[in-house]
């Protein structure tokens, strides 16, 4: 499918970013003139009952107003597809940070309250992020960061029920980055603010580390250490981590 230069009143400016849920594109908003970043969903919702539950949760979502989270201002469907319009900051994701080397214990725990910050606003709401990861985090240039695609996964849950005529937890479908999935969620189960709060965890070590606690050469081997490993202790793998930080971890896992 061929992209338009034009959905709705914003103006398609360029890629910032693929991946598995969709494009990104920095978008110019010409009603009120404002640079907004806009995503491409690449998967269709064409039931009109699917697609009013999608619009249902994006006004959910639209509601939350962090400091720590990126904002939803608009949902539009247009040219097939369904388009979401977002807040535009300038930063990088805090999984490209980690390619350098994890980061020291200070910078972990500047980012770790405001991404706790941003969960219980969420939480608050009753809304859960469901693919809570390094890759969803952006690093601002001043410290800051936010936490992307609240919403998104319970998005694409919407599109595999239609796809698979049934609810995810009957039909095994998983929605999710698989090392960074809560064991109920890698069992197909339901998921809630716990499943959030498991993934902070692997967040947090993968930021004190540089690696996975439940690293595996494949997803489906990865889901299995999640649901029967118990990871080393995070202040056995990465030296100088304080031992009440070590044990906050290790009880989120």
């Amino acid at each position: 499918m061929q992209t338009p230069l034009q959905v709705g009143p914003y103006r398609l400016e360029k890629i910032l970013g693929r991946g598995g849920m969709g494009i990104v594109y920095r978008a110019y908003d010409q009603r009120l003139d404002r640079q907004v970043a806009i995503k491409r969903i690449l998967t269709e919702f064409d039931d009109p009952l699917l697609r009013e539950r999608l619009r249902r949760e994006a006004r959910t979502t639209a509601r939350l107003a962090h400091p720590a989270i990126i904002q939803v201002f608009d949902l539009l469907h247009e040219g097939g597809c369904d388009w979401i319009v977002m807040e535009l900051v300038d930063g990088t994701s805090l999984a490209h940070v980690l390619e350098s080397g994890p980061v020291g214990v200070d910078e972990t725990l500047r980012y770790a309250k405001q991404i706790a910050e941003g969960l219980v606003a969420a939480h608050r709401l009753g809304i859960v992020h469901r693919d809570l990861k390094t890759e969803n985090v952006m690093v601002l240039p001043d410290g800051r960061v936010k936490i992307l695609d609240f919403g998104i996964a319970k998005w694409l849950d919407f599109a595999h029920e239609a796809a698979v005529g049934g609810d995810l937890t009957k039909t095994g479908g998983l929605i999710g980055t698989s090392r960074a999935m809560a064991p109920e969620q890698a069992r197909g189960a339901g998921v809630g603010p716990r499943s959030d709060l498991f993934s902070f965890g692997v967040l947090l070590y993968e930021t004190l580390t540089g690696i996975s606690p439940f690293r595996a050469v494949s997803p489906v081997e990865t889901l299995s250490r999640v649901l029967i490993f118990e990871p080393q202790p995070v202040d056995e793998v990465a030296a100088g981590v304080p031992r009440p930080l070590a044990e906050l971890v290790d009880r989120l896992l």
